[in-house]
């Protein structure tokens, strides 16, 4: 017999090596685990970073179409961290020409206001073009 045929027949004669069971919870965080991270990184990049917003009217044809989707810096000006209730440094202020995205709500007697002045209604992110510089004071007029 050559050696090639005792080492098969060695081979045949050793055990298995046991393979240990991993408990069930173990198992399922091995599955469940990466996905769940990975959603939460992306609720937080949403929420801190970048998000997506839909263009709904034509009061800005000239810069955006209706149905248009743009993206939204949130970090350049000082995102709010959620559930903290804190807001980040803002790298820089807002220039000329830029476009703001900002939440308003429905008051009493269907009024749009700013949430910070009517938290308890419905939101609504409306979009609109930046002509003021950082010291320059605006306000909105809703007309019939």
């Amino acid at each position: 017999m050559g050696t090639g045929a005792k080492k098969q027949q060695r081979a045949a004669k050793a055990p298995a090596p046991e393979v240990e069971e991993q408990p069930l919870l173990q198992r399922v965080w091995d599955q469940v685990g990466p996905i769940a991270i990975a959603v939460l990184v992306a609720l937080l990049i949403r929420a801190m970073v970048i998000e997506s917003y839909y263009v709904p009217s034509g009061s800005m044809l000239s810069t955006m179409f209706i149905g248009d989707h743009v993206f939204v810096s949130k970090f350049v000006f000082g995102a709010h961290v959620p559930l903290v209730g804190a807001k980040l440094p803002a790298v820089r202020d807002p220039e000329r020409g830029e476009i703001a995205v900002f939440a308003l709500g429905r008051g009493p007697g269907d009024v749009i206001c700013p949430l910070d002045q009517c938290p308890s209604s419905p939101r609504r992110d409306s979009s609109s073009g930046s002509s003021g510089c950082p010291a320059t004071r605006s306000r909105s007029a809703t007309g019939s």
